[in-house]
């Protein structure tokens, strides 16, 4: 008796490994196809069902230290520092690649309570006038693909500083660092984080020419965020319409330093020394 009880309960495990491993294989399938797919229709209807089966598994997998299958490379799943949500992104390029679309799922963790609840984040992006100044809710959120999280307090109340990359068109690529926050039972996207020399913004948005690549990192030795400084060549005329399709790095490098409750701008940082802002440098010529 007691053997068939150990071969019913091993046969029973047997199944369970073998129903994730097709759930992995098929997410897997389907994240390569919503990215790689022959048309955008096809796209679109991979990525309806990989965004169904990725619910379920971060359901039935509603723990913090859970990762995503190993061979799903192409999603980001992040963990808060302090284990309190993680939040997951991801991308389904245009087949054109005149735009792209960015989807999301955050999951807020509650050891008290034993709870984990799972929303799904809706990519507003296209609708915002000035992105840099817009508070959002209603799981409503910057679309972007997020590779980093700092929490950081002020007056007593955690904020979550997130960077992402977000993939513009052929012209412009963009990144973003952008600030996460709960109130009660509500997620809010965006606050007046960041210093930016006299004016604060809810969001740091980054734009630069596709065909250039620009560092956007959290020194942790430091504890800055450093980034590069962004201009347009000197041969490039200045003028009407987006000069973003022309900036790039340019040897020198901006920071943001977090003080008295915000991330305060540093300008033209010498990272080969004491990370502090050079004196007297003149700063190379920006777009107007």
């Amino acid at each position: 008796m007691y053997q068939r009880l150990l071969l019913f309960l091993f046969f029973i495990l047997a199944c369970l490994s073998a129903t994730a491993q097709d759930t992995g294989k098929e997410m897997v399938r389907l994240a390569t196809l919503l990215q790689k797919g022959e048309s955008d229709s096809i796209r679109l209807h991979a990525n309806a069902a990989f965004k169904s089966l990725l619910k379920e598994y971060l359901e039935k997998n509603a723990a913090p230290e859970v990762n995503l299958p190993d061979s799903l490379k192409t999603i980001s799943l992040l963990v808060a520092p302090d284990k309190t949500f993680r939040i997951a992104s991801w991308i389904v390029p245009s087949t054109d690649q005149g735009h792209t679309s960015y989807f999301g799922f955050l999951q807020r963790f509650d050891k008290k309570k034993g709870t984990a609840i799972l929303v799904e984040l809706f990519d507003v992006s296209d609708t915002l006038q000035n992105p840099q100044s817009a508070r959002l809710k209603e799981n409503t959120w910057y679309g972007a693909v997020y590779y980093h999280i700092e929490a950081r307090k002020k007056s007593g109340k955690l904020y979550y500083t997130l960077l992402g990359w977000k993939g513009n068109d052929r012209r412009t690529t963009k990144k973003v660092i952008d600030v996460l926050w709960f109130s009660k039972d509500k997620v809010f996207f965006g606050y007046p984080h960041f210093k930016m020399g006299k004016t604060y913004q809810q969001r740091v948005i980054f734009e630069y020419t596709a065909s250039a690549s620009m560092a956007l990192r959290f020194e942790e030795k430091e504890n800055l965020i450093v980034f590069d400084h962004l201009s347009v060549p000197s041969n490039i005329p200045g003028g009407e319409g987006n000069m973003a399709q022309f900036m790039g790095p340019d040897g020198t490098y901006d920071a943001l330093e977090f003080k008295k409750g915000r991330w305060n701008l540093l300008k033209d940082i010498d990272i080969g020394t004491n990370w502090k802002p050079k004196k007297n440098v003149p700063k190379p010529p920006e777009a107007q």
